[in-house]
C-alpha cells in the first residue's frame, strides 16, 4: 500500500521571527534547508521503491503542509507545490506559552515541563481531561481533531505517496489516529525533529509505522522498534 509521511517543520531561523518574538512567520535556517534537502532525497527514494514494487506507472507524491513559511519552504525541494492547509496549523495557545513556547518546540513532546513549572493550576486542568480543556483564549485538543478530519479524508482518498509536513501538536494527533491510540493522550506522543514517520495502510484496514531519521547528511537509520511489514 501506498505510503504516507509524517515530519515536522524543518529549523528555523532565529532572526527571522517576528517583532512580537514569534517564529510563525519564520524561514528556514541553513539546518532546517539542509533538512528540507535531505527530505527531498528520502522522498524521491522511498516513492521510487514503492513505484517499483507496485509496478503501476508512477505518479506524482502528493504534499499538504501547514501555511506557516517553515513547512511551506521544508517541503518545495520535493518540486511539487504543496497544498497548504490551515487544518495542519498547530494548536493555538491563545495567551499562553508567550516567550517560552514557540511553534517550534526544541524537544521532542511540547514543553509540558515548562507549562507545569510556570502554570502548575492551568496544567493540572489539562491533565485531568487533556483532550477538552482549552488553551486560555485558544483552541482544545479535540479543536484540533475535528479540524484535521478533512485532511484525513484527502489523505485517505489519496492513491499515491502522501507527505505531509506540520507541527508536533497537529502530528500527534495525526499519528495517534493512524496508531489507533486514544486521542486523550496523544499529547505524550514524541516525534523528534528530523524524523519521517511513514505509516503504511495494511489490508486489514490499520496501519504500521517506522521512523527515519534524516538527522544524518550520510543517509537516514532506522528505527526498528516500529517494524515495517
Amino acid at each position: 500500500s501506498r505510503p504516507i509521511w509524517l515530519t515536522r517543520a524543518g529549523a528555523g531561523a532565529p532572526e527571522s521571527k517576528g517583532s512580537d518574538g514569534s517564529d510563525r512567520t519564520s524561514s528556514l535556517s541553513k539546518q532546517g534547508q539542509q533538512f528540507a534537502q535531505r527530505l527531498a532525497n528520502f522522498v524521491k527514494t522511498r516513492a521510487g521503491c514503492y513505484w517499483e514494487r507496485s509496478r503501476k506507472p508512477e505518479e506524482a507524491t502528493q504534499v499538504f503542509t501547514s501555511t506557516m513559511p517553515r513547512a511551506v519552504s521544508s517541503a518545495l525541494c520535493v518540486d511539487l507545490q504543496p497544498d497548504q492547509q490551515s487544518a495542519l496549523n498547530p494548536i493555538d495557545k491563545g495567551v499562553l506559552g508567550v516567550g517560552w513556547w514557540d511553534v517550534e518546540c526544541e524537544d521532542d513532546v511540547p514543553p509540558w515541563n515548562e507549562m507545569k513549572k510556570r502554570h502548575p493550576d492551568l496544567f493540572q486542568e489539562f491533565e485531568v481531561d487533556p483532550l477538552n480543556w482549552q488553551f486560555p483564549g485558544g483552541e482544545r485538543y479535540v479543536d484540533m481533531v475535528k479540524r484535521l478530519e478533512s485532511v484525513l479524508i484527502d489523505v485517505e482518498m489519496c492513491t499515491h505517496p502522501v507527505l505531509i509536513v506540520s507541527h508536533i501538536t497537529t502530528l500527534q494527533v495525526l499519528l495517534s489516529y493512524f496508531k489507533g491510540l486514544p486521542l486523550e493522550e496523544a499529547w505524550k506522543l514524541s516525534l523528534p525533529k528530523d524524523v519521517v514517520v511513514e505509516v503504511s495502510p495494511t489490508e486489514g484496514g490499520g496501519f504500521l509505522t517506522q521512523d527515519y531519521n534524516l538527522a544524518s547528511s550520510g543517509g537516514y537509520v532506522v528505527d526498528a522498534e516500529r517494524p515495517l511489514a
